[in-house]
């Protein structure tokens, strides 16, 4: 299977230019900005990579669910931002102390 990682950018500029009607610089600006997250979402997401903690409303979470939130937060920044040791470095701040 190809990767196509490197082409996206490409096809958005392609489908903006085979669309219907007036092309200006700020509704491919637009267009852009809709498809690249911005560097503001990167950090919201790192965020909550930081306050992923074992209790949650007053009960101990399992840890297959903090296990999923962390794996589902590392997923979504950009890839090497978060090193594997700083991963398991994470799960464990995360995990209840009574399973440590």
């Amino acid at each position: 299977m190809e990767h196509t990682t490197e082409k996206r950018p490409s096809k958005k500029f392609t489908q903006y230019d085979n669309s219907k009607g007036a092309k200006t610089v700020n509704g491919l600006k637009r267009k852009f900005e809709e498809y690249f997250l911005p560097s503001t979402f990167t950090d919201t997401i790192y965020e909550q990579w930081l306050a992923v903690k074992p209790i949650t409303n007053g009960k101990t979470a399992q840890i297959t669910d903090t296990v999923i939130t962390l794996v589902m937060l590392r997923d979504s920044l950009p890839p090497g931002m978060i090193s594997d040791y700083s991963a398991k470095q994470r799960l464990l701040d995360a995990m209840d102390i009574k399973l440590k």
